[in-house]
């Protein structure tokens, strides 16, 4: 394997179970049905009816770093929302020291934008600039999910050379430094605690000046908050959960009171205190947690008696594309993987590799376990439109799981993800991406409630968001998501079995090419 390239540059810049209880538009025989669990509901010849047409953003104009520096500037002074970096804020104040951590396979002008803005609050900022790493930024969209999973295979290799030759980028050598140096803040990259399984950083989404450019950086937080808060009240009181998706998905479990005991603190048992922005701690129940990435399920938390059981199926995730996969739960843990190409068979060998290891808090050996659904709730979130053209852009595909509707589903373990990697086993979780998904949940009170149907999330459509959108424009226009990919057989004329499960990558390409056509023969970066 090769040895990752990392270089590190700091330089000073002073002054810088049940289900039967819903109804389906198509009946609900039609879920329940029409065959195995994994069955692809997208339609053969063309669009499902009730899916949301495509829809591509348009690309901002960015002539120079400082067309960039106002949205920069909103990120560096906004406050952190929640305890998350979905949708982050730096909350950086005048003249405080800053150590600004930045990978080597960002768009150089983005990394100039942020350090100008805080140099317009007389920062001290002290740039520390890393390598990409191994099997970062393939332009090849069909290695992108396999090499992710590589990368965690190869992680126990990877630690022994580290231990004999430190490379000096791991979370403890990082809170050392900024101990020492006494920085006020640390951002732009977030490494994860081996002792408390917390984030130290906070995180930088925006890889390309056209990310940095867009609309979604300057959306209004109130609107964002709204939307959280009204998907939350019904997340808080679900205690049955079934969700479906056209490209195969079909799952349910229960929403015990447990779960929100161990969020709270107050389990007798599972004492954690999260992981990663997921903070847990009294209170932390009754908000959201965390923003544009809602727990449709428990974050991380598996009980005894966890019972997510069904099938999680698609052709996406927030490390790439890939052929169908198919991935069974039963007792809340993987039964088998079905297909996805060398991304399933890479799974395969992952649940091997892990098999053995028991991750605490968890109920059994193995990385094994459904332990996320998350949801986006920012409306205006897009992937970029040259994420196939270019290295750095790449970096944006996982973007899109922050988009209102979307789900991405998380299937290992959670919650000792920096305890396995400080001592050289295989951890993590992998993920399958849900971009037309219906959730479903019937609440304590007997209520059902529908939180996303086809897509949509229903919280753009409820009148106290509208009302909170109509104090900064047109609500049609503010909560119209900017970025709906096409797929044939759901959203679009087409086949999905034939013409989509394959090949995936190669669809969305000619999509996008479609959208921007010449627009991605400019290249103004790698």
């Amino acid at each position: 394997m090769t040895r990752r390239v990392l270089f590190i540059l700091i330089v000073s810049v002073t002054a810088i179970g049940l289900g039967f209880w819903f109804d389906h538009p198509q009946g609900w025989t039609h879920w329940m049905t029409a065959g195995q669990p994994g069955w692809v509901s997208a339609g053969p010849a063309g669009p499902l009816p009730g899916y949301p047409k495509p829809r591509y953003p348009a690309v901002p104009q960015v002539n120079s770093v400082d067309d960039l520096v106002p949205n920069a500037k909103v990120i560096v002074t906004r406050n952190m929302p929640y305890s998350g970096n979905q949708f982050p804020g730096w909350e950086i104040k005048e003249g405080e020291t800053v150590l600004f951590v930045v990978s080597s396979s960002l768009d150089p002008w983005v990394v100039d934008a942020f350090v100008q803005a805080m140099r317009d609050l007389n920062c001290r900022v002290d740039l520390l600039v890393q390598g990409a790493g191994i099997g970062r930024g393939q332009v090849n969209p069909d290695d992108w999910a396999p090499s992710s999973m590589r990368r965690k295979l190869e992680w126990p290799e990877q630690k022994k050379r580290e231990d004999q030759a430190p490379l000096f980028s791991d979370a403890q050598w990082l809170m050392d430094l900024a101990q020492k140096r006494g920085y006020d803040k640390v951002v732009g990259a977030t490494y994860r605690s081996p002792e408390t399984e917390a984030d130290i950083g906070y995180g930088l989404d925006w890889v390309t000046r056209e990310m940095l450019a867009s609309p979604a950086v300057t959306y209004p937080y109130e609107i964002v908050y709204e939307v959280d808060k009204k998907t939350w009240e019904k997340v808080r009181q679900a205690q049955e959960v079934h969700i479906t998706d056209p490209e195969g998905s079909d799952y349910r479990f229960t929403w015990f009171d447990e779960y929100w005991q161990v969020v709270e603190g107050s389990h007798p048992k599972i004492k954690v205190s999260g992981s990663g922005s997921h903070v847990y701690g009294p209170g932390r129940s009754e908000v959201p947690l965390i923003s544009s990435h809602l727990m449709g399920y428990p974050q991380g938390i598996v009980l005894e008696r966890s019972n997510a059981e069904g099938v999680v199926a698609g052709c996406h995730s927030t490390e790439g594309l890939f052929p169908h996969i198919k991935v069974f739960l039963k007792n809340n843990a993987i039964e088998r993987v079905e297909g996805g190409g060398d991304y399933g068979r890479l799974w395969g060998d992952y649940l091997v590799a892990t098999s053995k290891i028991t991750y605490p808090t968890y109920p059994g050996p193995g990385s094994k376990f459904l332990i996320e659904t998350a949801l986006g709730t920012h409306p205006k979130v897009a992937v970029p439109h040259n994420v196939f053209e270019s290295r750095i852009a790449r970096r944006g595909w996982s973007y899109q799981r922050n988009r209102t509707g979307i789900f991405h589903v998380g299937l290992g373990q959670h919650l000792a993800t920096a305890w396995a990697e400080h001592r050289g086993l295989v951890g993590g979780h992998n993920h399958i991406n849900m971009w037309f998904s219906t959730y479903r949940i019937k609440m304590k009170n007997g209520q059902e409630a529908l939180t996303v149907d086809k897509g949509r999330l229903t919280a753009l459509d409820d009148p106290e968001v509208r009302q909170v959108a109509s104090r900064f424009g047109n609500p049609d226009e503010l909560l119209q998501e900017a970025w709906i990919p096409e797929v044939p057989g759901i959203n679009a004329e087409g086949d999905y079995l034939k013409d989509y499960a394959q090949n995936p990558a190669a669809w969305q390409q000619k999509a996008h090419r479609r959208a921007y056509g010449s627009l991605l023969d400019k290249k103004l970066y790698p």
